[in-house]
C-alpha cells in the first residue's frame, strides 16, 4: 500500500497544478507511463516521492509502534522530515518544519485549521484497523493536529477508503455511498473537472477514479487528468486500489513478495534505495510490516 501511494504521489507529483496542454499532450503521446520532470519545479527529481506518500509512511511506523497519539506523530514526522527533507510540501508548511526541533514544536506553534488535504493524504493506511470506529478515531486524531472541519472530515474519508476494500465491504460500486453515509453526503457525487487543494475535491476525485477504472495504468491517467493536486489525489486513490479485489484479481506477480501489476516504468523508476534514505525498499519492508500486523 505504501509503496503503491509512493508510485501514485512521485507519478502525480510530475503534473502538480501543470497547465492542462502540459497534461493531455502527456496522455495523448505516452503509452507506457514514465515519470517526468515537471514543467516549473524543476527541485524535484522525477521518480521520488514527496511529502504525500512521506507522512503516509509515518503514519503507517506509528501505527506498528502500537503508541497512536498525537505526541508521537508529531515526533516522527519532524524527525522524518529532518532526516529525510524533501520538497513538495507547501512551501508554508516546510517552512514551518524547519523550525520545529520535535513534536512539541510542531503541536505548540501549528494553527490547525485548514480544509486542505494534508490530512487526507496521509490517512489512507489507518484504514487497516480493523474496526470502523477506531480507523475514524485515528484517522481525526492525526488530522487534529494541522486540519479542522471539511479538512479532517476528508481524512475520515481517505482511511476509510481503504478500510471498506481491505475488510470487504462491498464492491467498487458501493464506495461513494458507503463514504457518504459514514461521512459527508457530499461524497456521493460525480466528481468531474480540477481536484483543487482542498481536502473534499481531492478525495472525490480519488474516489471517482477508483471506480471508474478496473486498472492501475487508466487509475492514474484518470487522476493526472483532473488537474490540480495531482500527487494526492493519486496517491490517495492507489491506497485504496492496492487493496481493492476488483484491481487486485487482476494482477500479476511483480516483484519479490508483491502479488500486483504495478505500471514496470513507475516501479523502476521509484527511487532506489542507493540514491535516497526510505526509498523503495523501505517502502517495500514498510508494507510488509504493515500487513503481517493487520
Amino acid at each position: 500500500m505504501i509503496l503503491d501511494m509512493a508510485i501514485g504521489d512521485a507519478f502525480g507529483a510530475c503534473f502538480e497544478f501543470a497547465d492542462k496542454k502540459t497534461i493531455d499532450d502527456y496522455l495523448q503521446n505516452h503509452k507506457y507511463l514514465r515519470y517526468m520532470q515537471h514543467p516549473r519545479h524543476k527541485d524535484i527529481t522525477p521518480g521520488n516521492y514527496t511529502d504525500d506518500a512521506q507522512m503516509a509512511s509515518v503514519v503507517a511506523e506509528v501505527m506498528l509502534s502500537g503508541k497512536f497519539t498525537k505526541q508521537r506523530l508529531a515526533d516522527e514526522w519532524v524527525k522524518r522530515f529532518k532526516h529525510d527533507e524533501r520538497k513538495g510540501y507547501s512551501r508554508g508548511f516546510y517552512a514551518f518544519l524547519q523550525t520545529c526541533n520535535n513534536g512539541s514544536d510542531l503541536l505548540s506553534k501549528i494553527e490547525n485549521r485548514s480544509s486542505k488535504s494534508g490530512a487526507a493524504m496521509r490517512a489512507p493506511p489507518i484504514g487497516l484497523y480493523m474496526d470502523k470506529n477506531a480507523v475514524k478515531q485515528k484517522a481525526r486524531i492525526q488530522g487534529e493536529i494541522t486540519h479542522s472541519g471539511s479538512g479532517v472530515e476528508a481524512a475520515v474519508a481517505s482511511a476509510l477508503m481503504v478500510y471498506y476494500f481491505y475488510h470487504m465491504k462491498g464492491q467498487k460500486s458501493g464506495l461513494k455511498k458507503f463514504i457518504a453515509k459514514e461521512v459527508n453526503p457530499l461524497y456521493n457525487r460525480s466528481w468531474h473537472g480540477k481536484a483543487n487543494s482542498q481536502g473534499w475535491e481531492c478525495v472525490s476525485a480519488a474516489i471517482q477514479a477508483v471506480v471508474d477504472n478496473n486498472n492501475i495504468p487508466d487509475l492514474l491517467k484518470q487522476c493526472i487528468s483532473y488537474g490540480g493536486d495531482t500527487d494526492t489525489v493519486a496517491a490517495i486513490a492507489m491506497a485504496a486500489a492496492s487493496v481493492c479485489p476488483e484491481y487486485r484479481t487482476q494482477h500479476n506477480k511483480y516483484g519479490k513478495g508483491w502479488n500486483k501489476r504495478l505500471p514496470r516504468n513507475l516501479y523502476n523508476g521509484l527511487e532506489p534505495e542507493k540514491t535516497r534514505n526510505f526509498g523503495r525498499e523501505y517502502l517495500k519492508s514498510l508494507d510488509q510490516r504493515l500487513f503481517s500486523k493487520f
